[in-house]
């Protein structure tokens, strides 16, 4: 157990120095872990971000969150050496199912990040001491002098969330992970940590294009939940540290309502012309959610406008769907009152607060969005899309197929909404050449 924890410790620190002198050659898949280890995370609010105190709180959860028995896994299949690894108990379903329908697998473990921490091992909680002993005053120094004051700190919990996983899996006989949340900036970097101790990796990045959080990855194996992002990775394939690549879908996919699934090419059910699907970036900004400098706000207030007025000079009927943040209780009535004013216009209703927003997708000709995961799934399961995605100049690729069905401005908007409300679900396809996104599923 000690050279594991001096492995993960050198791997760690070692992929600091490589990223902070700039040193590629000497082993560049390390080099790029400690690079993603520079963006933001999403375990903490923005106001984290300048809290002189981070240091000593996340110390303090550490130390205390290894004496609690919230056990980091759940144990399904003792002949299986296969375990899924997300960020939160509660994805337990929907990741299982989701991974032993697609590879065919009983999976024998699943594998919580958030309760990596409790450790029931006497040794292993004394390295862990000593370690956070050792490194206490240079982290806070860090920490205290730096504009981002939760990196140094965050960089120390994952380290010790990397070496319990890597003490687990090893304990469970585990050769095969399946990852979720690689979104989180440590996840290149666990990946390296568990490929060269034996495990193979396979990252699972969700539909979400990988330009937003992922033109990095380092694994075994990617399974792509989009098609797009298979475009994507031969774009970024200087930075994409995989050996191989297989085509996956939507993490969502089977809990996707059996009608949704059967009715996209009908048309039958259309009630309103438009439905915007809100990310919810006026509420994220008033809880202080972590900014990550793209006027996601100010844009998709612009292109809500753009639509209401386009709906009200043309008599259309137009939906919005809220993001689920909004619709959570306590944010209800705020969030009601944010769209006060919009709703007073007849054409323009809330979806039902209490239904999955997929619920609503055969009830609208055309989806509209900033963009957002539930975009993707649309145009997956052969529904009318389009994608605004002002702001983000690296999205989507020049020439890409997801390229025509995206508007960049205002006047592009306007004119897609013009070119695809008239025509049929399979007029839209055929013209945008998006079939070859939409998925092809047996049940």
């Amino acid at each position: 157990m000690f050279f594991s924890f001096f492995k993960v410790v050198y791997y760690f620190h070692f992929s600091i120095f490589l990223s902070l002198f700039d040193i590629k050659l000497f082993d560049v898949k390390l080099y790029h872990a400690g690079i993603s280890l520079k963006k933001k995370t999403f375990r903490f609010l923005s106001e984290s971000y300048s809290d002189n105190l981070i240091t000593l709180r996340i110390f303090k959860a550490i130390w205390f969150k290894s004496f609690d028995n919230s056990r980091a896994y759940i144990k399904l299949n003792s002949d299986s050496n296969e375990a899924v690894f997300d960020i939160l108990n509660s994805s337990f379903d929907i990741r299982i199912e989701y991974v032993e329908k697609l590879s065919k697998k009983d999976m024998g473990f699943f594998i919580a990040k958030s309760n990596l921490l409790f450790i029931d091992n006497y040794l292993q909680k004394v390295l862990v001491l000593l370690y956070l002993i050792v490194v206490f005053i240079p982290v806070l120094f860090i920490s205290i002098i730096s504009k981002n004051k939760v990196s140094a700190p965050l960089f120390v919990q994952e380290l010790i969330e990397a070496f319990n996983l890597l003490v687990l899996l090893k304990k469970e006989k585990i050769k095969k992970v399946h990852y979720f949340c690689i979104y989180e900036r440590d996840a290149n970097l666990c990946a390296y940590v568990l490929m060269k101790n034996g495990f193979i990796v396979n990252k699972i990045p969700s539909e979400v294009p990988l330009v937003f959080a992922n033109k990095v990855i380092v694994a075994n194996q990617l399974s792509f939940c989009f098609g797009y992002q298979q475009e994507e990775f031969f774009y970024y394939k200087d930075t994409m540290f995989v050996d191989t690549t297989q085509q996956w879908l939507p993490e969502l996919f089977f809990k996707t309502p059996i009608n949704i699934l059967s009715s996209s090419i009908k048309n039958s059910e259309v009630i309103y012309e438009i439905g915007f699907f809100s990310s919810g970036n006026w509420l994220r900004d008033k809880l202080g959610d972590v900014d990550l400098g793209t006027d996601d706000l100010k844009n998709e207030n612009s292109i809500l406008n753009i639509l209401v007025n386009f709906v009200c000079q043309n008599n259309l009927k137009m939906c919005i769907f809220l993001h689920p943040i909004e619709k959570k209780t306590a944010n209800l009535n705020f969030s009601l009152k944010h769209y006060e004013l919009i709703l007073k216009n007849q054409n323009i209703t809330i979806a039902d607060i209490n239904e999955p927003s997929i619920n609503g997708f055969d009830k609208i000709n055309i989806g509209i969005a900033q963009y957002s995961t539930i975009m993707f799934e649309r145009i997956v399961l052969g529904y009318k899309t389009i994608i605004a995605p002002w702001g983000h100049s690296n999205f989507p690729i020049k020439n890409s197929t997801l390229s025509n069905c995206c508007a960049l401005n205002e006047s592009e908007l306007i004119k897609k909404l013009n070119e695809l409300l008239p025509i049929t679900v399979s007029e839209y396809f055929i013209k945008t050449d998006l079939n070859k996104y939409v998925h092809n599923y047996k049940f």
